[in-house]
């Protein structure tokens, strides 16, 4: 802290011995022994009430997110119990019959291919005319010169 050397410390203690006297310096360094001593205790109760208040605000930050983590696995546990009723509840519901499932099958692909819009045809062509059909249902036919103009 302080950067005195030897003579520093030897100049002081003359002009110490000169000013207090012989007599008095014993007892004078006595006491300012126990004042640097009181000093350094002193210095150290600083240090670890400091340290002290550093480790307690970290207990904090690790409580709180403690705090977090239980609030998430609390969360996390209702939906989990959710989960198991909904599967609960699906399981009790009665079961589609075989017929009932073909049923689904149909009109899944029945919207399919409404929505798709798929049209199969076929396409038959000679010199003269071209001919569109559907399922053996003529749907058009046309003569290719006439599409030309």
């Amino acid at each position: 802290m302080f950067d005195f050397g030897f003579w520093e410390i030897s100049i002081i203690a003359i002009i110490t011995l000169i000013v207090v006297g012989p007599d008095k310096m014993p007892a004078l360094a006595r006491k300012a022994g126990l004042y640097v001593g009181k000093f350094n205790k002193f210095v150290r109760k600083i240090k670890t009430d400091i340290n002290d208040e550093l480790q307690a605000d970290e207990l904090k930050e690790q409580l709180s997110i403690k705090d977090e983590k239980s609030t998430l696995s609390q969360v996390l546990g209702d939906v989990k119990t959710s989960v198991d009723k909904y599967k609960q509840e699906i399981d009790k519901s009665p079961e589609l019959t075989p017929q009932t499932k073909e049923d689904l099958k149909e009109n899944e692909v029945a919207e399919k291919n409404e929505k798709e819009n798929i049209i199969e045809a076929k396409f038959e062509a000679t010199d003269d005319t071209v001919t569109i059909t559907d399922d053996g249902n003529e749907i058009a036919t046309e003569n290719p010169h006439n599409l030309r103009d």
